[in-house]
């Protein structure tokens, strides 16, 4: 059985651009079928809202929907699977970890090494698995600092997709027993270290922006007021100007252009982050 470890749906929601996931539970659920999974897991940032909606789709669909959440905790992020009550953010990755066992659930270390700085780094090592392929760590290098750091700590290592619109599910996707029913059987499979990673691809330019896009635009009124806030006239006259372009000009030369934007940050984050590493 192939599953998903690391998807977010409409619950998930962020400061300046408020929308990240796009999608509803039951539609990331869905897609997770079409894409020949048998299991996902719904994790979204610091929420277990979906999980009503997941567990019902996932009934509804016949896949196995773990349960999860992502943690915003003091030291970066971690996945807790198989959680039923909310973790307090802002806690440190020992005590996140150990409210994830509270709950009898399992804990992954989320894109530990991302250049962003949002992931726990060498505290992988309190995490009872560790993700060491991202989709969304386009700059490459993370990925091979997360692989790097985990091959001596003999733990199981998960691929995950961070999925934030159904298209994103299943870039990444790891391999369980097909014996598997229900999430608890997942978590088994886990902690037994019984799992191995399928297929670790990056998410597509085209799909990126279409994410962007989607994003900003059900943001664009808090987008509005914190570029009026924030901004000195002239960059935000600039700063709208650009946005309004983005989000509702189709003009080939334009897409053009916002793949070419897209392609060039994500080979500046691969000269950041290997300066990042030598020092």
């Amino acid at each position: 059985m192939l599953i998903e470890t690391h998807s977010h749906t409409v619950y998930s929601k962020q400061m300046k651009i408020k929308w990240e996931g796009l999608n509803t539970p039951e539609e990331m659920v869905a897609r997770a079928k079409e894409v020949g999974l048998g299991a996902i897991c719904i994790t979204d940032h610091d929420s277990i809202r979906a999980h009503k909606e997941a567990l019902a789709a996932g009934r509804k669909h016949s896949v196995v929907v773990v349960p999860g959440i992502e943690v915003s905790s003091a030291d970066g992020h971690i996945l807790g699977l198989g959680i039923n009550e909310i973790i307090p953010k802002n806690l440190s990755a020992e005590e996140t970890i150990d409210m994830i066992h509270d709950q009898g659930g399992f804990a992954i270390a989320a894109h530990p090494f991302d250049i962003k700085g949002m992931g726990i780094q060498d505290k992988i090592k309190f995490a009872d698995g560790i993700e060491v392929f991202n989709s969304l760590n386009l700059d490459k290098v993370a990925n091979w600092v997360n692989k790097r750091k985990s091959e001596k700590l003999e733990k199981p290592l998960f691929a995950g997709s961070d999925a934030h619109t159904v298209d994103m599910i299943g870039m990444s996707r790891n391999s369980i027993s097909d014996d598997v029913q229900t999430f608890d059987d997942v978590l088994h499979e886990f902690m037994k270290g019984n799992v191995e990673i399928e297929n670790a691809e990056y998410q597509q330019i085209p799909v990126l922006i279409d994410w962007f896009r989607g994003r900003m635009s059900r943001s664009y009124t808090d987008i509005i007021d914190y570029v009026n806030v924030h901004y000195t006239v002239p960059k935000a006259q600039i700063s709208k100007f650009m946005l309004n372009k983005f989000l509702y000009s189709r003009n080939k030369a334009l897409e053009h252009l916002w793949s070419g934007m897209t392609n060039f940050a994500i080979k500046m984050a691969f000269v950041y982050g290997s300066f990042k590493m030598l020092i």
